[in-house]
């Protein structure tokens, strides 16, 4: 079996020093992807130009660079090998890419098979392993970025990528979220896009992923609700209840008539015809923890158009690492996976109506898009309405959107009754009053201090016979002293 191409190591090194495309080989590369010292030593070598802010030699000039072997020369003497042509070397690229990965996969495999050989095999390491390797393998399927010049010499090219990019056909990167005011002003969640769900405990994280999912399932996407805090059947009583508005608690007793539980019946067979166009609802509740990229890997084939995880303080925590550290490292991980599936990723998280945010990191309203965040208080449970507040919005305004909630049933909607009351005192107005009222405080101690440096001193002059020993109040605490 052939796990390289020496050639075709050659004509990419070689195109690094000759070709006018040599940013596409830079960009995708890796040491890796070379087999043996010597083409590895060239890599290494060029790397170094690069670290170093140096322009990349000509093969001419490398060719009589002494600080890299006799053998490294030889293979840079010969130009033949250079591939000019951009399709050329991306094929190249793509080819190299596939003996990288077979490589990687088998030398991976063989250790796992010898590891399961042993007397006390380690199971558990050799599925580490093996998932580690695989994920190693899809990201290098994808191409790396590169830098997106302007420039005259491609003004033609430029404009018509920008027509395409403004055309109709690129609101196919949006997903609605079902909720008619936010899909309104912002066309829905963007493909490769991060939301953070973020309530307090009890306030509906889970109910409001769960309604999105159901609106999106209907509108013709797939979407897939990973949770790591319900079971399969847990989900499934509440995707009941939301479909046929039955109380979650008849269900969930199992105290339905026959009358109720042909109604869910009819009801979600109803719903599941809205997959006719083969999109799916999907439900997954690992057993273990997991992180981001480990979800990415197990959902990359399915093709979801929307992930909901559920949630965040549960995913895989290094020990070794902060609480804020980790949940941050798995929102940014959450951006690579959405960039990845071509999918939006929801994740829910703990929120702090007292100090309003996110609970344990700023890391995580930092890397995400969309930050949605909503209290469920004594006055949210007597009305059933909701303010969600937008956190944060990218490449959005931020405003705030009312559902109405009937969390018996898990469902939420658009709130199209009159805006619950709210006093007229804008953010700069409370800020305002913060402030007059610190400076009237202040002034108070400022008077206090000079009144107590007055009679201090006053009563330093004074002898002692004209002063009033000071009585004790009825919680035997002396008074201060009075002047005669």
């Amino acid at each position: 079996m052939k796990v390289y191409d020496s050639i075709l190591e050659v004509a990419l090194l070689q195109s690094m020093c000759e070709s006018e495309h040599r940013n596409i080989i830079l960009s995708q590369v890796e040491l890796d992807w070379f087999t043996g010292v010597t083409h590895q030593e060239i890599f290494k070598r060029i790397s170094l130009y690069i670290d170093q802010g140096k322009p990349i030699p000509p093969l001419g000039v490398l060719v009589c660079d002494h600080s890299i072997s006799e053998g490294a020369r030889a293979v840079l003497s010969n130009s033949n090998n250079v591939l000019y042509k951009e399709t050329d070397i991306r094929n190249a690229i793509d080819s190299l890419r596939q003996y990288r990965n077979k490589k990687l996969l088998t030398a991976t495999c063989m250790n796992c098979l010898e590891n399961l050989n042993s007397s006390k095999p380690n199971i558990p390491n050799v599925l580490t392993v093996l998932e580690t390797v695989l994920q190693k393998c899809y990201a290098s399927d994808e191409e790396k970025d590169e830098v997106k010049e302007y420039s005259y010499a491609d003004k033609e090219k430029l404009i018509r990528e920008a027509d395409k990019e403004l055309s109709d056909s690129s609101l196919a990167k949006l997903i609605p979220t079902g909720f008619y005011e936010f899909d309104r002003k912002t066309g829905g969640l963007v493909r490769g896009n991060v939301l953070v769900l973020a309530s307090v405990p009890g306030g509906g994280k889970s109910a409001m992923a769960l309604q999105m999912a159901l609106y999106q399932y209907i509108m013709g996407y797939s979407v897939c609700i990973v949770s790591f805090e319900m079971d399969t059947s847990e989900i499934e009583g509440r995707l009941f209840s939301n479909l046929s508005r039955i109380n979650h608690t008849e269900i969930n007793l199992k105290k339905l008539t026959k009358a109720k539980k042909e109604l869910i019946l009819t009801r979600l067979g109803e719903w599941l015809d809205n997959g006719v166009h083969g999109n799916r609802f999907g439900i997954w509740t690992p057993k273990r923890e997991l992180s981001i990229p480990q979800i990415t890997l197990e959902l990359k084939s399915k093709g979801y158009d929307v992930i909901y995880i559920d949630y965040l303080s549960l995913l895989y925590q290094n020990p070794k690492k902060q609480v804020w550290e980790n949940l941050g490292e798995h929102t940014r991980a959450a951006k690579m996976a959405g960039s990845t599936l071509n999918a939006g990723i929801v994740i829910l998280a703990q929120y702090d109506d007292e100090s309003n945010k996110i609970k344990y990191s700023k890391a995580i309203v930092a890397n995400a898009n969309f930050v949605w965040a909503w209290d469920y208080g004594d006055k949210e449970k007597e009305t059933g309405i909701v303010e969600v507040k937008q956190l944060k919005a990218r490449n959005s305004p931020t405003y705030p959107f009312y559902l109405d909630t009937d969390y018996s049933t898990f469902s939420l909607k658009d709130y199209r009754g009159p805006l619950p009351e709210h006093d007229d005192i804008t953010q700069d107005d409370e800020r305002n009053q913060l402030k007059k009222r610190k400076k009237k405080f202040d002034n108070k101690v400022i008077a206090q201090k000079t009144a107590t440096q007055t009679q201090t001193q006053t009563l330093a002059i004074l002898p002692k016979d004209d002063l009033v020993v000071p009585e004790a109040d009825k919680r035997g605490i002396p008074k201060m002293p009075q002047l005669l």
